[in-house]
C-alpha cells in the first residue's frame, strides 16, 4: 500500500511537472487579444488536433464532489513535498480557482501535433495575460511573454 501511494505520488509530480512545461507553451501559443479565435495559432500543416473540454472531464471525474475532498487533500499534501513554498502557494490557488491562472477553462483545450514544433503543443484561451504572466513565473511577478499572435 505503502508502494503504490509512493508510485502514485511520483506520477502525480510528473504529472505536475508536465503540465507547468505545457502551461508554457500555451502562453507562448495563445494570444490574449480582441478575436475570440485563438486557435489561428493552430498550424494549417497541423498532422493531429484533439479538442479537450477541462470542464466537462472535470465533473465527469467527479472533482467538485464532496466526498473527493479527501483524496484531493492528499494529492495536494504530496505535491507539497516536491515543491517550494511559492510554486505550491500558486498551485493551490490556481487548483482551487482555476480563473486565477488567467486561462479560460471553460472554453475547449486543442491539443495538436505538427511538422513545425518537436513536441505535441497545447493551445488554450488567454482571459488575463497578466495572470498568465504571474502564472508562469516562478516568483510570481508579472514578465512580458510572447504571444501566438500572428501578423
Amino acid at each position: 500500500m505503502i508502494i503504490q501511494l509512493l508510485n502514485n505520488i511520483s506520477m502525480a509530480k510528473k504529472t505536475i511537472s508536465r503540465l507547468s512545461v505545457l502551461a508554457v507553451l500555451i502562453v507562448f501559443l495563445a494570444a490574449c487579444s480582441k478575436t475570440s479565435e485563438y486557435t489561428n495559432v493552430i498550424p494549417a500543416d497541423a498532422s493531429v488536433v484533439a479538442s479537450i473540454n477541462l470542464k466537462s472531464l472535470a465533473s465527469k471525474a467527479g472533482l467538485d464532489d464532496k466526498e473527493n475532498e479527501a483524496a484531493k487533500q492528499k494529492v495536494l499534501e504530496a505535491l507539497k513535498s516536491g515543491m517550494n513554498a511559492a510554486t505550491f502557494q500558486q498551485l493551490e490557488k490556481v487548483m482551487k480557482n482555476p480563473g486565477e491562472s488567467g486561462i479560460d477553462v471553460e472554453s475547449p483545450f486543442y491539443v495538436f501535433s505538427s511538422s513545425s514544433f518537436p513536441y505535441p503543443t497545447v493551445v488554450g484561451k488567454v482571459n488575463n495575460e497578466d495572470k498568465v504572466a504571474c502564472f508562469t513565473r516562478r516568483d510570481g511577478k508579472r514578465t512580458d511573454l510572447p504571444t501566438g499572435r500572428r501578423s
